[in-house]
């Protein structure tokens, strides 16, 4: 609690980093990094010092403007991330990538008029939750929760809110809406 005993895991590895997420079985941990407009997800093995660079093939999406993959969450297994990957400044989708292969997967589909973010996996590892927003001319809609297949299939909405985080059993989810946090059965 006094500050000493720390160390450094990762280095500043560009202009900014973030949302460092550990994988479940505290092997490694995961983070973002900007260099200009660029922003990737680099997985880091502290005991090994591996590491790899997730990049967005972000040129397949036409109109898209640079790559931004944001707020990594492990999958319970430790196989994939869940991530949020915008495309301008204001759209996001939920993608999925293999760590070991760099294989993508949509969950959810490009829209310049909603923002997908805060991806989290339920304990099973079969569901993703989300949060939507729309985007309007000047401003965003309320955040609403949805729940989908980690499959892509199956989009539920869950209930209004932001910040999704599932129970241990995977039976509810907390989530913040307005000052409170609240918890829904899944």
């Amino acid at each position: 609690v006094d500050g000493s005993g720390r160390r450094v895991i990762a280095p500043q590895l560009g202009d900014e980093q973030g949302d460092p997420a550990w994988s479940r079985d505290g092997r490694a941990v995961a983070f973002w990094a900007r260099n200009s407009d660029t922003v990737e997800i680099h997985v880091l093995w502290p005991e090994t010092r591996e590491r790899r660079v997730l990049s967005s093939d972000w040129s397949r999406v036409p109109g898209r403007q640079f790559a931004y993959i944001l707020e990594p969450s492990w999958a319970p297994g430790g196989e994939c991330l869940a991530v949020s990957d915008c495309w301008t400044l204001v759209s996001c989708t939920i993608e999925t990538v293999s760590v070991s292969t760099e294989r993508w997967t949509s969950l959810t589909s490009p829209n310049s008029f909603r923002n997908d973010s805060s991806p989290a996996w339920s304990p099973d590892g079969r569901t993703v939750t989300f949060v939507r927003q729309r985007i309007g001319d000047w401003d965003f809609g309320p955040p609403v929760i949805f729940m989908i297949r980690s499959d892509g299939s199956d989009l539920r909405r869950l209930v209004r809110g932001r910040s999704p985080s599932w129970s241990p059993d995977g039976r509810s989810v907390a989530y913040f809406d307005g000052d409170s946090i609240y918890r829904i059965g899944a």
